[in-house]
């Protein structure tokens, strides 16, 4: 199975027939040791939909929640194993049920997702990680929506409702609700079960339910509300899906953003949107982050100068924001080492440029580059013991990892109190083009002073050049890798004159 993950750039609204559609199965039907998709009319493989391929999994009866069977996955590595439960549709209005029994061995991880297309394996909805310690991780295109816990050993219920209109979903272990969120991807298809690295797990008692929506004459309906995280005290401005789910062309509504106790009313008039039209509406007042993880909804009323619509079950979109509260006076400094030749370069300059956006004053980029006309040779020589290849990046000279996880580790740097404070100075001569610096260092703790050095770096924004080894090198060109920041509309090479290069230590 092939995981790409790609942003869902087209919404669907789709209309079904109104009536419930029911589906469950205890494996009882089955003879052990028989493949599940060749002995169904219904279960599918991932490169089988007909009758299943040669990723079919077989029946078991060594291990069940009820009966005698259910369906048993494992895999060292990934695979081959992999079961799709197709809908038969695509869903995205309506409720949705999701039941299942799952047994997970001691010690070993399991896997489902959802899909959002009948297409298998062009866009994920949602992904469902059983980790191999017992954490339960809720995650779409990578970013994380819910986590919980689970017990290892012995057979849980895992069920998932959902009120597809704005995309909320509720999660119960054992009938007991463990967390709610909003998917911003509000479309389903099917449900893959598929044994990642290190699985075993047995599967039981398969059931979902789908209701669908009945279109009232006026719906405003609200989801994927996005508040980036950050830190304490920075500014956020949030943004918000809203979906016209009734019959009635939508002109005019309020958006109502609630934080730390905080509302603010947006007032929407002069649009027309159109019946089954989804539009992402940029919110004009901004909020302050708070320290912690804390809750952020946005209701939307006055639809059209109704007290109301007809359906307030879909009025109001929610997430949580996490803000770390950073240590005084700290400024974190990321190293990244790049050169025009790496293919896969594009992707640090891109986390780079994110993070100097994100968290200006707080973050202090560094691109060390590696063979080409910008290299520094002993600036290169000097970050090559900390690193194994290129793109690679070292956040406060902590251990390598890829620039697209430098987030996480500021994020866990920023709140680390620092021994000194440094305070930078300089001068510039324009005519003789002297450049003098200064740096005040003011301890705040007793060290001892030859375990430390102090290091000068100058970097420059903006960098470009022509002849040889100007032009980037870039695999993401043609968008069959996904998004990166606007390279994948690039070509390979980019040419040097389409080049800024940013953050460069020099």
């Amino acid at each position: 199975m092939n995981r790409i993950y790609t942003s869902l750039s087209a919404f669907f609204l789709m209309t079904f027939a109104a009536h419930a559609q029911t589906f469950s199965d205890d494996f009882e039907s089955y003879a052990p040791g028989a493949f599940l998709a060749q002995s169904s009319t219904t279960w599918a493989t991932w490169t089988g939909p007909n009758g299943g391929g040669a990723d079919d999994a077989t029946i078991s009866s060594a291990n069940a929640h009820s009966g005698t069977n259910s369906l048993f996955l494992s895999s060292a590595t990934g695979g081959p194993d992999d079961i799709v439960l197709p809908f038969g549709q695509v869903l995205s209005t309506g409720t949705f049920e999701f039941n299942t029994w799952f047994f997970v061995t001691a010690g070993k991880t399991a896997y489902l997702n959802y899909q959002a297309s009948t297409t298998i394996g062009e866009i994920w909805s949602m992904d469902v990680t059983f980790e191999a310690d017992g954490e339960l991780k809720f995650t779409s295109g990578g970013v994380p929506l819910l986590e919980t816990t689970y017990t290892q050993g012995q057979w849980f219920e895992l069920g998932m409702m959902s009120n597809l209109n704005n995309s909320s979903w509720d999660v119960t272990i054992g009938g007991i609700s463990v967390g709610s969120f909003q998917n911003p991807v509000f479309n389903i298809a099917a449900i893959n079960f598929y044994p990642i690295e290190n699985s075993s797990f047995y599967v039981d008692d398969v059931m979902y339910n789908y209701t669908p929506y009945v279109t009232p004459a006026l719906n405003a309906a609200v989801m994927n509300l996005v508040v980036e995280n950050g830190l304490a005290t920075q500014n956020r401005q949030p943004t918000v899906d809203v979906r016209n789910l009734g019959s009635t062309p939508i002109t005019s509504y309020d958006l109502t953003v609630d934080y730390n106790g905080v509302q603010s009313t947006q007032n929407v008039t002069g649009v027309n949107y159109a019946p089954g039209s989804v539009t992402t509406v940029d919110l004009t007042a901004s909020i302050t982050l708070i320290g912690g993880t804390n809750a952020a909804t946005v209701t939307v009323s006055n639809v059209n100068g109704n007290a109301s619509d007809d359906d307030t079950t879909d009025d109001i979109a929610f997430t949580t924001v996490t803000a770390a509260v950073p240590a005084p006076g700290k400024v974190v400094v990321a190293e990244e080492a790049t050169g025009t030749w790496c293919t896969w370069c594009p992707r640090g300059a891109v986390y780079m440029d994110m993070m100097n956006d994100k968290y200006e004053g707080f973050f202090a980029g560094i691109a060390v580059h590696n063979n080409d006309p910008m290299e520094d040779a002993t600036y290169d020589a000097g970050l090559a013991g900390f690193i194994s290849g290129y793109p690679s990046a070292i956040v406060d000279r902590s251990p390598e990892l890829d620039p697209s996880e430098i987030e996480t580790d500021f994020l866990d740097r920023i709140v680390v109190a620092p021994k000194v404070l440094l305070t930078n100075g300089a001068t510039f001569d324009a005519t003789t083009r002297e450049l003098k610096v200064s740096v005040t260092a003011d301890w705040q703790v007793a060290v001892n002073g030859s375990q430390y050095k102090l290091a000068i770096v100058l970097t420059e924004d903006s960098v470009t050049g022509t002849g040889s080894g100007w032009a980037q090198q870039n695999s993401y060109a043609g968008g069959a890798q996904g998004e990166m920041g606007g390279f994948e509309l690039l070509p390979n090479p980019v040419p040097a004159s389409m080049m800024n290069y940013n953050h460069l230590g020099r």
